[in-house]
């Protein structure tokens, strides 16, 4: 059975470790021998970036978002009340969220969401944010509430893992570590 998958690739348009990050995923896509349809959101700045063989994977398709989605607070409300609908009527049933989010009422619509954190300084060394305390207040609940709606939370390492283990509630089998 061939499940359809999505990948949310609507990230920061600025030069940025995560723009890197998603840019050099889409490009990895390519070289793998893919079985599942993959579905990528991805901002057009984005997608101008990506080498055009994949761009002509016939499993991969890119459904191409405004950069607009790319400022912070209206990425925000698009991850969390218009993707889940869009994925829903898409047929998707898994999401990969590499950016720290996900969407948390995507379990209402029995779609199973991988999240990969990248950052625990929300629990670690939360005075080290950028940002405002209510800005990061609100990021670091986001994730959380990320974190527990999420079937499998990736994270970089063994010490993140523990890190997140002290600070939340979740089950040790849920977090996979690359």
């Amino acid at each position: 059975m061939v499940d359809n998958i999505a990948i949310d690739f609507v990230g920061t348009n600025v030069g940025s470790g995560s723009k890197t990050y998603n840019i050099n995923f889409c490009n990895k896509l390519n070289s793998l021998k893919l079985k599942d349809k993959i579905i990528v959101f991805i901002c057009k700045n984005y997608y101008s970036q990506i080498d055009k063989k994949i761009k002509q994977n016939k499993k991969v398709e890119f459904v191409s978002k405004p950069n607009f989605l790319s400022i912070g607070f209206i990425r925000i409300l698009w991850i969390q009340f218009i993707l889940p609908f869009e994925l829903k009527y898409l047929g998707i049933k898994k999401l990969y969220s590499p950016l720290n989010f996900c969407p948390i009422f995507a379990n209402f619509f029995k779609i199973k969401v991988v999240l990969c954190c990248h950052s625990n300084l929300p629990w670690v060394y939360f005075h080290l944010m950028p940002g405002n305390l209510i800005r990061n207040f609100f990021v670091k609940k986001l994730m959380e509430y990320s974190i527990y709606s999420c079937h499998i939370l990736i994270v970089n390492s063994f010490y993140a893992r523990e890190e997140i283990l002290k600070n939340l509630k979740i089950q040790k089998k849920k977090i996979k570590v690359i």
